[in-house]
């Protein structure tokens, strides 16, 4: 909305739509829409068990990357656009926010193997973004039990109860 010559403020619409904020979600919407309309495309070209080959993944193949030989979520940290990855961040710090993880797994039935057995990871984020679940579940379970949470990549954030591992 413009108040003054050359002079803009947010209005509802902006508001919903900012990068920053909900608008985030509408990148996601696109990258996992643009798999979906692949996916007959994936199924004809590839073999049952490609689906479980995450560098032959419907995500990977929507974007034409399968020659590289990397995860969905490498090619994204491989991404040269820093404000690409900066927006998928906010957007899966929204997503935890509208639609939590907690409560799907009742983690706190494991407090007993998890204390029989300390030097095993209990929790292990995958996702190679920030970390967001892992944090939301050891704040739901009372702090994991001082269990270790080992992670391939946290890119410059440190939290001393993660366990920083390389990729297997």
């Amino acid at each position: 909305m413009e108040t003054a010559p050359d002079t803009y403020v947010h209005n509802d619409l902006s508001r919903i739509l900012n990068p920053r904020g909900l608008g985030s979600f509408f990148l996601i919407v696109v990258e996992f829409g643009r798999g979906f309309i692949r996916l007959a495309d994936y199924c004809e070209s590839h073999q049952p068990e490609d689906i479980f080959d995450l560098t032959k993944s419907p995500a990977v193949y929507s974007v034409g990357k399968e020659h590289l030989g990397k995860s969905y979520y490498e090619l994204l940290d491989m991404d040269p656009d820093p404000e690409r990855r900066e927006l998928w961040n906010a957007n899966m710090v929204a997503v935890d926010e509208l639609m939590p993880v907690v409560g799907m797994f009742p983690f706190t039935t494991l407090k007993e193997e998890v204390e029989q057995d300390p030097d095993r990871p209990f929790l292990v984020d995958i996702g190679a973004s920030r970390g967001q679940s892992c944090i939301a579940i050891r704040k739901d379970i009372g702090d994991a039990f001082d269990a270790k949470l080992p992670c391939k990549t946290f890119l410059a954030l440190s939290i001393p109860w993660i366990q920083r591992t390389i990729r297997l």
